[in-house]
């Protein structure tokens, strides 16, 4: 199964994070496993939004700090 480009970053994103060692899967369903790490990640930052009461800037600010490369603005971007 091809994932697009936004599941697989999701899914980096979550294995960068050591998500995946946590994440147990049943061996029918390895196929898809990328794809649920994919899910796992969304709904997890999806928690976190609602339980900070629906602050963007707080997920915001814990989204940087988990991954400030995804973060820095492009080149020549001001």
């Amino acid at each position: 199964m091809q994932l697009a480009a936004s599941s697989l970053s999701r899914s980096e994103d979550a294995q960068q994070m050591g998500w995946d060692k946590l994440f147990m899967v049943a061996p029918p369903l390895l196929k898809h496993s990328e794809n649920m790490l994919a899910e796992l990640f969304e709904a997890v930052w999806g928690a976190v939004y609602e339980d900070c009461g629906a602050k963007d800037h707080v997920v915001r600010e814990c989204y940087v700090k988990c991954f400030p490369e995804r973060c820095k603005a492009p080149s020549g971007a001001e």
